[in-house]
């Protein structure tokens, strides 16, 4: 779902298969505390990095308007 409405409004992202890379697991897991996706990491023009878990439709369009949202994804 998350993938689709990104495609729908034009928004370049990567994808990153956590069951296939144990880097990106390992970071994944230290900074949410979880297992579940999708997880969104959102990075700003200033360079500051914000996440959320799963399709949350109402955090994308804030973020898209400029918002920042999301949990800081510093080191933990």
């Amino acid at each position: 779902m998350e993938k689709s409405y990104l495609d729908e409004k034009k928004v370049s992202y990567q994808n990153v298969y956590v069951d296939q890379d144990d880097n990106a697991r390992e970071e994944m897991m230290a900074h949410t505390h979880q297992r579940g996706v999708p997880v969104t990491l959102l990075e700003y023009p200033d360079g500051e990095k914000r996440a959320f878990i799963g399709f949350q439709k109402e955090l994308l369009d804030s973020a898209l308007s400029g918002e920042k949202v999301g949990d800081s994804w510093g080191s933990q």
